[in-house]
């Protein structure tokens, strides 16, 4: 338990963090913890949310409490909050309809567009990448400046298409 409460902070920080510590919880009888954690953390999270909200339409000055949260790690700490529950035979709570609703609007979106993600690495990665992997090359761009050509490709082309919100997440 000492080592996985040291990563407990990482639950708000981290996208891949509530994947990896529920499960090391739930491994070891702790599904019950594993809720609490994921749940203070959501909640954690959604409070900053909302204050920040409440500064900006109150035109006063925000405060950052920390670094800006990443919307993956919301939605990541939904979707596995939301798993440990129905594991936990938990009834459904706001927080579950919110991660049911962003889930069903995901597949209705590449349902709608027909199109996948695109995957953009940094020219180290990609250098990296093509060296471990250089059978990639074909998918992905024989050079760094092959690859981010396509992608800015793809994102025109689905400019073109309506795409709305398009942008490229670290």
């Amino acid at each position: 338990m000492a080592e996985l409460t040291a990563l407990r902070p990482l639950l708000t920080e981290q996208p891949d963090a509530p994947a990896y510590v529920s499960a090391a919880l739930e491994t070891g009888g702790r599904a019950k913890t594993s809720e609490e954690w994921l749940s203070e953390a959501l909640d954690t999270l959604l409070g900053q949310r909302a204050k920040t909200a409440e500064a900006i339409t109150a035109t006063e000055p925000v405060v950052e409490v920390g670094p800006p949260e990443d919307p993956g790690v919301t939605f990541f700490l939904l979707q596995q909050r939301h798993r440990v529950r129905r594991n936990l035979n938990l009834p459904h709570d706001r927080n579950d309809d919110l991660a049911d609703r962003l889930e069903a609007q995901l597949v209705r979106r590449a349902q709608q567009t027909g199109e996948t993600d695109l995957l953009f690495f940094p020219q180290a990665e990609f250098d990296r990448l093509l060296t471990e992997q250089p059978a990639l090359a074909e998918t992905y761009g024989a050079n760094w400046d092959e690859h981010r050509a396509r992608l800015e490709k793809a994102l025109v082309r689905q400019a073109d298409a309506g795409g709305l919100g398009l942008h490229v997440l670290r």
